[in-house]
């Protein structure tokens, strides 16, 4: 699980981010790679946290006839931005906003397509700031292989109880924690706690795992 961008992401994010704001809107993460023999350029934005509950801005500016292709492939559908998600037209403003700025600034070698989209009911999570973002959404957590999501108390008490088994001539894990470990967990994202990603299930109980152990994180789209 990544916890950071290349150096070019980070760029990218850094010159996005204000840009972003300006129009109520947070960048979620930043992604480049190659696609079908190009570079592809991916910029994800939500709603900024503050505004995610007001219904989005008019978003003032021109309008194109035609969407770029990044925001038609990408763009939240109509009843989704009417719930507060981002917007078509949004995407297209920063999408405007952001070619000029790299044309300026110069960030990636050669040519490439740049994409503005939405997060996506599914999306799956690898950043250190994605999983602070998308706080008090629904996800569903697996650990990598060896790796465990364990009860917020047993992960706190793990290490004194280790310690006083080691003094008694145990050894070994933990009484009771690799009992009550699991692969996966499903519930409400609290976001990063000292490194590790932490889920309220269903019946109100913590878990948590080391980001680096994460195998899989996804967000769980939600009926309402």
């Amino acid at each position: 699980m990544a916890g950071a961008g290349s150096e070019l992401e980070e760029r990218v994010l850094r010159l996005a981010e204000p840009l972003a704001a300006s129009l109520g809107l947070a960048v979620v993460d930043v992604r480049y790679g190659r696609r079908a023999g190009r570079g592809v350029l991916e910029v994800c934005v939500d709603r900024a946290r503050g505004d995610a509950d007001s219904p989005p801005p008019e978003p003032g500016g021109e309008r194109r006839e035609e969407a770029p292709a990044a925001a038609r492939a990408g763009g939240q559908r109509e009843e989704t931005a009417a719930r507060g998600g981002v917007t078509l037209a949004e995407c297209e403003a920063l999408s405007r906003r952001l070619s000029v700025l790299l044309d300026v600034e110069d960030p990636v070698r050669g040519s490439y397509v740049l994409e503005v989209a939405s997060p996506g009911l599914d999306r799956v999570l690898r950043r250190e700031r994605e999983f602070e973002h998308f706080r008090g959404r629904r996800v569903r957590v697996r650990a990598a292989e060896g790796g465990r999501l364990v009860p917020v108390a047993a992960a706190a008490g793990a290490l004194g109880e280790a310690t006083a088994s080691a003094g008694m001539g145990g050894g070994g894990d933990a009484p009771g924690v690799a009992g009550q470990a699991r692969r996966m967990v499903e519930g409400e994202l609290i976001g990063l706690v000292g490194g590790a990603v932490r889920v309220r299930d269903d019946d109100g109980r913590q878990w948590e795992v080391a980001l680096r152990d994460v195998a899989r994180a996804e967000l769980v789209p939600e009926l309402r």
